[in-house]
Order: structure tokens, then C-alpha cells, then sequence
């Protein structure tokens, strides 16, 4: 699929679920684009349908944790210790060894999308 097409198929997707579902394929037929993005946002819409909203609710929702929310958890045998950086994508923290068996400093990038148990890996230790 051409980018061009997402695009299309994304913006035609909006208005469309907009509309009383008896007219939406008029709406489609009538925006002037190829027969292939059309097919695509009914495919949509009737999977919407079946699937009772899920355009509605998404399964992930984009957040960033509280300032210094992980400083302190363990992720594994890893003690969080600080954030080192920061970008687009995520965030970059320094993370230590803390099992006492070896030391070792690693870098741990934890992504800015989190589902609903995205951070159940993180425990406290006492």
C-alpha cells in the first residue's frame, strides 16, 4: 500500500464512522478515490462493527510516567538508578546490577506507549 493511500484510507476512515452506517458507502463512493481504498475503509467499518467499537477504545494509550516514577524499582535483578536520556521513542535510563553475584551498569529504554500492564515487570524491593 502506497503512502498515499493510508493517508487516503485514514482520512476517508474518520468521516466515514462519522456517518449513520446507511450512509457511508454513498460517502465512499462519491470522495473520488481508487475502488482499493474504498474496499478498505468498508473492510474497516464492518470489522468495527463486528468487533462492537474498538475504534473507540484503543488498546494502548500514549502517556510518559511521573517524573522519577521508575528511580528505585527493579526490573529483573536491575535497581532503576536514574534517567540518562530522553526522545522521540522513549526514555533511557542507567540501571545496576543488584544481585551481588556481579556488577554490571546497562542502559534500559523503556518505551513512551504503555498498555495497561506495561509496567508489571517493575517491582519494589525493600
Amino acid at each position: 500500500m502506497a503512502p498515499v493511500q493510508w493517508q487516503q484510507i485514514r482520512d476517508l476512515l474518520a468521516s466515514a464512522a462519522a456517518l449513520a452506517p446507511p450512509q457511508r458507502h454513498e460517502f465512499l463512493q462519491q470522495a473520488g478515490t481508487d475502488e482499493f481504498v474504498c474496499h478498505e475503509v468498508e473492510h474497516m467499518l464492518a470489522a468495527e462493527s463486528e468487533l462492537g467499537g474498538f475504534l473507540e477504545h484503543p488498546l494502548l494509550i500514549r502517556t510518559e510516567p511521573e517524573e522519577d516514577a521508575l528511580i528505585g524499582l527493579f526490573l529483573g535483578d536491575y535497581r532503576i538508578e536514574r534517567e540518562i536520556g530522553r526522545g522521540g521513542m522513549g526514555i533511557v535510563y542507567l540501571a545496576q546490577r543488584a544481585d551481588e553475584i556481579f556488577e554490571k551498569n546497562v542502559a534500559i529504554k523503556i518505551q513512551r506507549i504503555y498498555g495497561r500492564e506495561s509496567l508489571k515487570p517493575f517491582k519494589p524491593r525493600g
